[in-house]
């Protein structure tokens, strides 16, 4: 997701609907899509600004052409000292992986995020990238390559200088149990094959 073709000026709401249940390059509400590793119209996509708590402030980041370091289409919290969200919530039978984003700061200095982190649906931690530099000339490409079969979220902040962009993710799908024991009792009688074989 690339935030740049939607045709949203400066301080606009991202559109709820962008990034939902991909099918091809163009969709609704606008803007278009990379295939990266495969259209993911088995995943929806949420925004939210929130508290450091968690709370929801506004169900929705904000959209920002150009000054976050190269990036052209960043989203950003709604306000400073906010937390922005991204959740990719996978149909059931599919796993959704996010791949990577890219990252940078807006204004005179670089920034480093006091959160940076991709959360599981019950708010653990998967993947943590609060160390990183966000700099306010060129970007950070940050590659948590986290996958599940539940909702993931990618959150960062509480400066509202920080702006995300260039966000990939796909989907799987969930190998049947028959299949998985197909493999396991396949791969089982190929280890007595090899042994017998040996002696």
């Amino acid at each position: 997701m690339t935030f740049s073709d939607l045709g949203l000026i400066s301080g606009n709401e991202i559109p709820g609907s962008y990034g939902d249940f991909v099918t091809g390059p163009g969709g609704s509400p606008g803007g278009s899509y990379g295939m990266g590793t495969g259209w993911t119209p088995n995943v929806e996509v949420a925004y939210s600004s929130v508290e450091g708590d968690g709370t929801v402030s506004q169900a929705f980041l904000t959209y920002w052409e150009t000054g976050y370091g190269d990036l052209v289409g960043n989203a950003y919290p709604t306000s400073n000292g906010l937390y922005g969200r991204m959740t990719f919530t996978p149909n059931a039978g599919f796993f959704v992986t996010l791949e990577s984003f890219n990252m940078a700061a807006w204004g005179g200095g670089d920034l480093t995020p006091d959160r940076l982190r991709v959360l599981d649906s019950g708010g653990g931690v998967l993947w943590d990238g609060s160390s990183t530099t966000a700099p306010a000339s060129g970007h950070a490409t940050l590659t948590p390559n986290v996958t599940s079969d539940a909702a993931i979220t990618l959150e960062w902040g509480s400066n509202w200088n920080l702006g995300i962009d260039d966000v990939a993710f796909s989907e799987s799908v969930v190998p049947e149990p028959s299949a998985v024991l197909a493999i396991s009792l396949g791969l089982a009688a190929l280890g007595r094959k090899r042994r017998r074989s040996i002696r």
